[in-house]
């Protein structure tokens, strides 16, 4: 027999066997399927290189401060010069700042993403444009001929895809562009760019104190990023020496650029990958128990067909090319589940995964599906095939029934301890996550975000250059969206709280003892705010008064701060009449703002973090050129409060987009993203391995009692009692689950570090989830038990005996 023959009798006996081949199908189906999608998301992710030539020599550079910034941050322009001049390693370097920018021209305004970057920027991607050139160094300084690299979907969406695109103008910031070059169909580096601009730097007004530029480099060929790294500490080192007043503290920091991508996501992904992992040992256990008690069954015939001259080779041949069919076939069903679970992944999670676009089956997601199930049908053949090759053909014949099932149920027992561990496991993690994500929703943010709408706008520098301008539009702004009825209260702020931004400064309180040099006093966050602001989230204030129309340009410079400010950087005695600057306080020309109220605690980064200091600063007194309108409505239906703030904006300015226009509900809810989207995913699997386990726990009972119907009806003749013979095999089938469950405890209790950075309000060996999840296995094992076991009280010993 040839293995095509095996393949022919295999699929004509499974076919006779439906119930068993569905069973084990889906059963495989599953765990292959959320192990093809949980894999196309890290290959996406994690495996598939960038789309730029060389990738792995492209990184980020960023200034460390001691004490400060651990992870890099943007650094100075002439710091960056000095990397960029001195530097003995890479091949070139490039300046960038990302702006979100507004584009006009078209039907109405909209906001696009951008960046401003230096000529040789396209060199460092190693990206050649489709249409036209990228910038020259002539190009890049102040002064010159604006222009502009616009992206393939800009061009397509704007443009229409005009391919005399080249020499047209796009309005950017109310000045015009020339495009000279459209970028390649997928480049949108960094993060979604649509528009890439000049940077033209103005080398004459840099202030080396001031970071503000992200540079990237690429590594020359014959060098690693260890040389990278040296050669820029090399250069860091001089520049201490060098500029001791501004690059005293400062190091450099330097990371490849796909870590930069997906560097955030990575615990995640990993997670889910180990998680996944469980799934696809359960459910191959759970076909492996099937298997093996088929085979105790099929003794008979293998002994036969080994009588009549098959070898033991062509025997286990054939049982294995039976499970590989099951396995295959069980692929085929867990394409279909990860495509359709690729599709929703994208649709619910796209924001979260980087190079969410990348995820889906391609031919390299096709071959690991086709690896796994041949992999998988292989390892759940294994023991079929094994007893097939352990046990003689005399010994098969001679055997009974009875003889030989006696041992199944060992190996089978041993499956459905590792089964159940995994659960555990599994349970623990996803009971974990579940509490943490509870934990974070119930944090209270310090705002009221009920009926509050928030929209933003950017006020280029280019249309109002002038900080009394910004000031009155924003005025203006504010005013005309609260004389409508349905809006109780408007304000705006920058940055919104939960939104990813910050703006910083170092801050220091007259008469404090802490340090008085600007890079060793703390990190103050800053919030540019209107009068109406805190009335408009509900912000509690604690003493003296809230930000008002009086805070003009020409009156008293002031700011309110926060409970955490105060307790930090206030010394002995009330906040309220302090003064406090940014600047160097011996400088005689040094700004001063007093402190004139403060206000509770908001979570303005992560509702997992302590708010640090913060202060809010009015913007009538700061002309901040970016603002986030927040407007609280009347009757809590805060969406419709949207047209309310379009129209107003358009009446004042018809070129001025209004974008992210959200609830601020709708902004908490997705501050928590991340975590919901693993919790989600994980709770899935979970559910999944409990199911799964729950299956093999029945299929082995099931199997066990039908092999002791004879010895339940002797004890049922003598006088055992229904209810008897009932605890007796509960308890006798609890035994493993028990077993599997202190493995699964202990296992968690190892594993739980990976989740440990992930967890909030609950630590990683919380005794009472431990305890829930041991709990759920046992209550779950033993409903899995009852029904095979009550279908066993139901025989009439009679019956049974007289058969025998």
């Amino acid at each position: 027999m040839t293995i095509f023959s095996d393949a022919r009798f295999a699929l004509r006996t499974l076919a006779r066997n439906p119930g068993f081949a569905a069973v084990a199908i889906l059963t495989l189906g599953l765990g292959i399927g959320m192990s093809v999608a949980v894999w196309s998301v890290v290959d996406a992710v994690l495996i598939e290189p960038l789309p730029y030539p060389d990738a792995d020599r492209l990184v980020e550079m960023g200034m460390t401060e001691t004490g400060r910034h651990a992870a890099g941050y943007p650094m100075s322009a002439l710091d960056y010069r000095d990397y960029s001049e001195r530097n003995q390693t890479f091949e070139t370097m490039a300046a960038t700042f990302r702006e979100n920018l507004n584009l006009t021209g078209g039907a109405s305004p909209e906001r696009v993403s951008g960046a401003w970057v230096s000529a040789p920027f396209f060199a460092v991607m190693g990206i050649e444009p489709q249409l036209g050139r990228p910038f020259s160094t002539e190009e890049d300084v102040p002064g010159q001929d604006l222009v502009a690299v616009i992206s393939h979907g800009l061009w397509q969406r704007h443009f229409g895809g005009d391919p005399d695109v080249l020499g047209q103008s796009v309005i950017v910031n109310g000045r015009p562009y020339v495009v000279v070059g459209v970028a390649p169909r997928d480049f949108a580096f960094p993060r979604d760019t649509e528009l890439w601009l000049p940077i033209a730097i103005d080398w004459q007004n840099e202030d080396r104190g001031h970071g503000w530029v992200v540079p990237y480099g690429r590594i020359r060929q014959d060098l690693g990023l260890d040389e990278a790294r040296t050669d820029l500490e090399r250069i860091a080192s001089q520049l201490r020496d060098e500029q001791p007043e501004t690059s005293a503290d400062r190091g450099v920091a330097i990371v490849p650029v796909k870590e930069t991508i997906v560097g955030e996501i990575r615990p995640a992904v990993s997670v889910l990958l180990a998680a996944v992992a469980g799934v696809l040992l359960i459910a191959a256990a759970n076909v492996s128990i099937l298997l093996l008690f088929r085979s105790i069954l099929r003794q008979h015939e293998i002994a036969i067909r080994q009588s009549l001259g098959a070898r033991r080779g062509q025997l286990i041949r054939l049982l294995m090319v039976e499970s590989t069919l099951l396995a295959l076939a069980g692929g085929i069903v867990g394409l279909a589940f990860a495509h359709w679970s690729t599709g929703l992944l994208r649709v619910r999670f796209a924001e979260l995964i980087p190079r969410s676009e990348g995820v889906g089956l391609d031919l390299t997601v096709f071959g690991f599906a086709l690896a796994l199930s041949v992999t998988i049908g292989l390892l759940v053949g294994a023991l079929p095939a094994l007893r097939a090759r352990e046990i003689g053909i005399m010994t098969r014949l001679r055997e009974n029934d009875r003889a030989i099932a006696s041992r199944g149920p060992v190996v089978s027992g041993v499956l459905v301890v590792a089964e159940i561990a995994l659960a555990v496991v599994l349970l623990v993690g996803a009971a974990l996550l579940m509490r943490s994500f509870v934990n974070l929703v119930n944090v209270q943010p310090g705002f009221d975000s009920r009926g509050v709408l928030t929209a933003e706008v950017s006020l280029t520098a280019e249309r109002y250059a002038e900080e009394a301008d910004r000031i009155e539009f924003l005025r203006r702004a504010v005013e005309g969206i609260s004389s409508y009825p349905e809006v109780e209260v408007a304000g705006t702020v920058y940055p919104l709280p939960l939104h990813g931004r910050r703006v910083t400064t170092s801050a220091y309180v007259e008469g404090a003892p802490g340090p008085a040099h600007d890079s060793s006093r703390p990190l103050v966050e800053l919030r540019f705010v209107s009068p109406g602001y805190f009335q408009a989230i509900g912000l509690r204030l604690v003493t003296g008064r809230f930000i008002q129309e009086a805070d003009t340009a020409d009156a008293q410079q002031v700011v309110v701060v926060n409970e955490t400010f105060v307790r930090e950087l206030v010394p002995h005695g009330g906040p309220v009449g302090r003064r406090t600057t940014g600047y160097d306080p011996d400088d005689p020309e040094a700004e001063w703002q007093t402190i004139v109220g403060v206000v509770e605690n908001v979570r303005h980064i992560d509702l997992a973090d302590e708010p640090g200091p913060e202060m809010y600063i009015p913007v009538a007194q700061s002309g901040f050129e970016w603002a986030t309108l927040v407007v609280r409505a009347r009757s809590g239906n805060a969406m419709a409060l949207a047209d309310p703030i379009r129209t107003t904006i358009q009446r004042l300015d018809p070129e001025l987009p209004v974008f992210n226009v959200q609830t601020l509900e709708d902004v908490v809810a997705n501050s928590l993203g991340q975590t919901r989207f693993v919790t989600t995913i994980l709770v899935l699997f979970s559910a999944s391995a409990l199911l799964l386990a729950g299956v093999g726990v029945f299929s082995v009972v099931s199997y066990s009692i039908g092999r002791r119907v004879r010895e339940l009806a002797i004890r049922m003749a003598f006088g055992a009692t229904k209810e008897s013979i009932l605890a007796l095999v509960v308890r006798q089938a609890l035994v493993p689950a028990a077993i599997g469950v202190a493995l699964g405890l202990a296992t968690a209790l190892a594993a739980s570090r990976l989740l440990s950075n992930q967890l909030y309000g609950v630590v990683a060996h919380d005794l009472p989830t431990y305890v829930a999840a041991a709990f759920l296995i046992l209550a779950m094992a033993a409903l899995s038990t009852w029904l095979p076991a009550w279908r066993a009280t139901r025989v009439d010993p009679n019956s049974v005996l007289h058969s025998e």
